[in-house]
């Protein structure tokens, strides 16, 4: 079931990071690197398949509040601990050494694999239904007009239907780019404050921890928004690409921009506060708006296997985003500075908000064909 997957996939991890710690006993430092690479590959592998459980929970116990508690879950909750481990991993590193953060961790996932257990649902009942119909149904009860409310359908038999449409990749690439440039930024940052500001590398992740906690307000943000229906999904997404392509114009300190900083990094951390909330705002929205333009727009069914296809693909798409991220500020960094590597990284942004317009473009064009259909049939 989904929560034996979940547990399983944290254990492992957990496992997994003691592993890590353990790492500064070998002596061989090209055996330690490949350990290293290995142990790493390892968790990053397991840090998927403990989304993709995340997911599957979310839509089991909170069918109705999918975007919403998925960002909570997968995003907020899990930028904050990002953020709590940016601000203490410099300094238990420098104070205890290598294997200690690894095994801070360690404890921190034991605690909480040990209250999901006494607190994680263990039957397939929604926790939170259809809270909008409910709502509209308690409301139609109170009401003068008697309306008869249908009694819940048993389930039907589920029949494949089309083909998943290329379509739903436009805004999954949109992702990958947005969540490139998060990882750039927690890439080059301890190295930026080292060169330009001579912070200790042991405690520069003290003042990364500015973008984690932008990412994890960014979160609860665009689930807000994307489940209250504030904007159109379409347009959420351009927005949090175009506060990512600003953020990453400013994150950086620019000589030719000497007037604007004036030698401090206040715009610095504004440029990096606007990149934090824009990525998760435009990916907290991007597997809904897969599921959207599949269903809606084209006009397609999605059966429960297209649907964990498309979760799938989300996840593979947030972690190659960041992966890819990594590697880009790693090319970067050894070919050009770091201001014009952040051009680099907002020029994608921009990207990303050609993209998401493209998708609002293609999306009215289909709706206009269809309008024109049912107005040329009489409907």
């Amino acid at each position: 079931s989904q929560r034996h997957f979940l547990f399983g996939s944290v254990i492992a991890f957990l496992l997994s990071s003691c592993g890590f710690a353990a790492l500064d006993m070998i002596t061989n430092k090209d055996v330690f690197a490949m350990a290293s690479l290995f142990v790493r590959v390892l968790l990053g592998v397991l840090t998927a398949f403990i989304f993709r459980g995340q997911i599957d929970c979310v839509r089991l116990w909170f069918p109705g509040k999918f975007v919403l508690v998925n960002s909570l879950v997968t995003g907020t909750s899990g930028y904050v601990g990002v953020s709590v481990a940016s601000a203490t991993a410099g300094p238990i590193y420098n104070t205890w050494g290598f294997h200690a953060p690894y095994l801070f961790g360690v404890t921190m996932m034991s605690l909480s694999l040990l209250l999901s257990f006494f607190l994680l649902p263990r039957d397939k009942t929604p926790i939170i239904p259809e809270v909008d119909v409910v709502f509209s149904n308690v409301m139609v009860t109170l009401s003068d007009d008697k309306v008869k409310i249908d009694e819940p359908k048993e389930e039907e038999e589920e029949i494949p239907t089309h083909t998943l449409s290329p379509l739903i990749f436009l805004p999954l690439f949109g992702q990958l780019l947005m969540n490139s440039c998060g990882a750039y930024i927690l890439f080059v940052t301890v190295p930026y404050l080292k060169s330009c500001c001579d912070v200790p590398m042991a405690y520069g992740s003290l003042y990364t921890m500015i973008y984690p906690v932008a990412v994890a307000c960014g979160y609860f943000i665009g689930g807000f928004l994307a489940d209250k229906q504030i904007i159109s999904l379409t347009k959420q997404g351009m927005t949090g690409c175009l506060s990512v392509c600003f953020g990453m114009f400013l994150a950086y300190y620019s000589p030719g921009l000497d007037f604007l900083y004036n030698k401090s990094h206040v715009i610095s951390w504004l440029g990096m506060v606007l990149a934090g909330v824009g990525d998760p705002v435009c990916t907290c929205i991007c597997l809904k708006l897969m599921e959207h333009l599949q269903t809606n727009v084209l006009n397609r069914g999605l059966t429960a296997k297209q649907k964990s296809l498309m979760d799938t693909l989300w996840v593979l798409g947030w972690n190659a985003g960041s992966s890819g991220g990594f590697l880009l500020a790693g090319v970067l960094l050894q070919i050009t500075t770091l201001t014009r590597g952040s051009w680099v990284m907002a020029s994608l942004a921009a990207a990303g908000t050609c993209i998401f317009f493209l998708v609002t473009v293609l999306e009215r064009l289909v709706w206009r064909r269809r309008s024109k259909i049912l107005s040329e049939d009489g409907v």
